[in-house]
């Protein structure tokens, strides 16, 4: 589901358009609450708040798609 065989994932090794990364969206979110922050729409504790909330949920979510690809892994592995 979330990850494919060792056997595809080489055969598909490609680079990723650059909007399709986590770290494009991740800096995008990051640059919005700045210039947010500039703008005054938001207050800067507000921003530090927002910060960390949204940090805690993005290793939240790594760590939940860790956790499963794991599991898909071993599944995919236990199934030869």
């Amino acid at each position: 589901m979330f990850m494919q065989p060792p056997e595809q994932q080489m055969e598909q090794k490609q680079v990723k358009d650059g909007y399709k990364t986590s770290e494009f969206y991740v800096t995008l979110l990051i640059q919005v609450i700045g210039l947010l922050t500039m703008a005054g729409v938001i207050e800067p504790t507000q921003a530090d708040s927002l910060g960390k909330a949204i940090t805690t949920i993005a290793g939240a979510t790594v760590a939940i798609v860790s956790a499963l690809s794991y599991i898909n892994q071993r599944k995919w592995l236990k199934s030869k």
